[in-house]
């Protein structure tokens, strides 16, 4: 899945074509085995997408047109697709938690986001450290499924931040 930084870089890429990785890790302040990191993680995804990759020619990454025509056209998709990006994701569960009427599993979370058990589950640690810092626990039983446990105050709060954020 592409994140934010991910797409945020493939963006910059494709207009910025021709620097060297160096320049462009000086230029986003992030490291070299950062930024190659990223540009594996976008090359994955673009492989998927059926769009070229991104290369290294002669110390400096080079874009093909194919793949800033593609990218254009996938970009426009992804404006029309209403896409969960990670941070967004944890929002959505604080609030489907907040509104629900019946027991939630992870199963729920996952035909929600449309992500795997294992994205879901990294996304609860992300909540569950969230609702710590508004003394708030967010807690899984068979019975009750996913709830929160604290004052409904706190609670509230929790919703009105998760709102704010999307």
């Amino acid at each position: 899945m592409l994140t934010n930084e991910s797409i945020f870089l493939i963006n910059s890429l494709t207009e910025q074509n021709g620097k060297s990785v160096k320049e462009l890790a000086r230029h986003y302040q992030i490291s070299q085995k950062k930024l190659w990191y990223e540009i594996d993680q976008i090359n994955i995804e673009l492989a998927f997408l059926q769009l070229p990759k991104i290369q290294l020619e002669t110390g400096r990454l080079a874009i093909s047109n194919q793949l800033k025509e593609g990218w254009k056209a996938e970009r426009e998709r992804l404006k029309r697709r209403d896409i969960q990006f990670q941070e967004e994701r944890i929002y959505l569960i604080i609030l489907y938690t907040f509104i629900a009427q019946e027991a939630i599993s992870n199963s729920h979370y996952q035909d929600l986001l449309q992500v795997s058990k294992n994205s879901v589950l990294l996304d609860l640690k992300k909540v569950k450290r969230l609702c710590s810092s508004y003394h708030l626990e967010f807690s899984y039983s068979r019975k009750m499924g996913y709830h929160f446990i604290g004052s409904e105050q706190n609670i509230r709060k929790l919703a009105e931040y998760a709102i704010s954020k999307l």
